[in-house]
């Protein structure tokens, strides 16, 4: 097979959410699970088979703190109260090769499920955050 694309690495892609630039991301995993019912019948030991019953999505990010540009500074995560959390609106994330301008993957309908901030005695303090979502796509269908 012959080699026809770049490899993607972090200095190529960028982070958006909700067409905000995550500037100083330094770490995003995606993961999509389908869920999967093993088809156990009496007299085998092995399922005949395993039925779909739905899929998950969920997205973490890691970023530097910024003065003034947190995640819920950003919109990114909810503030708080009752009604902003039960309210609160489905984003949708990207990330691109910034050389050639190409999305590489996009999440959608992401919702801020947790977030963390963490800074210690020798470090620089790191935000967290996780999305639950409703699916990946990569570079065939992301456009």
């Amino acid at each position: 097979m012959a080699y026809t694309g770049r490899v993607v690495s972090g200095a190529r892609a960028r982070l958006t959410i909700n067409g905000k630039v995550i500037g100083f991301a330094t770490g995003v995993n995606i993961s999509e699970n389908i869920v999967l019912q093993p088809i156990d019948v009496l007299g085998e030991i092995d399922p005949v088979e395993y039925e779909p019953l739905g899929r998950s999505v969920v997205m973490n990010c890691t970023a530097v703190r910024i003065k003034a540009s947190s995640f819920k500074t950003l919109g990114i995560v909810p503030r708080g109260d009752t009604a902003e959390i039960v309210n609160m609106a489905e984003l949708d994330a990207l990330i691109e090769d910034v050389v050639t301008g190409d999305i590489i993957m996009k999440v959608s309908r992401l919702k801020a499920e947790s977030f963390n901030a963490r800074v210690d005695t020798t470090g620089i303090m790191t935000m967290d955050v996780s999305f639950r979502g409703i699916r990946v796509y990569d570079e065939e269908d992301a456009a």
